[in-house]
């Protein structure tokens, strides 16, 4: 799991949630210079068996994993 408390009836409204997550990280670090697939392959990497409690989590997370 990549976010801990997402709430949502279904297993597909929760997985919606979590993917628009991962697409606001990966739009945030683009936002601050990073090219589309390094910003998308830092969010994967730091999404790898970790649970976030939101986005600034992710976003800490994902700069850590980047080689930028």
């Amino acid at each position: 799991s990549v976010i801990g408390h997402i709430s949502g009836n279904t297993l597909a409204e929760r997985q919606t949630k979590i993917n628009d997550l991962i697409d606001d990280v990966i739009a945030c670090l683009q936002n601050v210079g990073f090219k589309k697939r390094d910003a998308k392959l830092a969010v994967l990497k730091a999404c790898e068996g970790k649970v976030f409690e939101g986005h600034q989590a992710l976003i800490e997370a994902a700069l850590n994993k980047s080689n930028l």
